[in-house]
């Protein structure tokens, strides 16, 4: 009867070696996901400042660019009164700077929208990790129980 528990508890003490095994394999898997996780979230915080701060001199940009055709507007139109074909010189000049200046506005518009596709698709792969992270606790649990 001895040798029966005997055998018994060693049968037990394999196999809780052997969950114990499985779990800590479990929890280091959780731990690199959880890293990943965490250095996803630091290049997301890192997107969304550079993003921040590309939208913020695109806006510079725009509005110094808007100011800048203001004023060659207002030139123009001071010359034209001025100097009739001289200042229509410098109207045309005027009109392909501000051609120019809402080319640059466009660039800078579609530089902010690809900075904020990254910040989607960063954020999209972090909310990715946060549910593979949940799936590893729900798996780690069941295999605790």
């Amino acid at each position: 009867h001895v040798a029966s528990l005997q055998a018994e508890v060693c049968r037990l003490t394999s196999s809780a070696s052997g969950l114990r095994d499985a779990l800590e394999r479990e929890a280091q898997r959780t731990a690199d996901v959880e890293a990943k996780c965490q250095a996803h979230l630091a290049d997301l915080g890192r997107l969304e400042a550079s993003c921040r701060q590309a939208e913020e001199r695109a806006q510079e940009e725009a509005e110094r660019a808007e100011r800048e055709l203001a004023s060659l507007r207002a030139e123009a139109a001071e010359g034209l009164a001025a100097a009739g074909a001289a200042a229509a010189d410098l109207a045309e000049a005027a009109e392909r700077k501000a051609a120019e200046l809402e080319a640059q506005l466009a660039e800078l518009r579609e530089e902010s929208a690809r900075l904020q596709s990254k910040l989607t698709e960063a954020a999209a792969e972090t909310a990715d990790a946060a549910r593979r992270i949940r799936d590893l606790e729900g798996a780690s649990s069941e295999a605790a129980s």
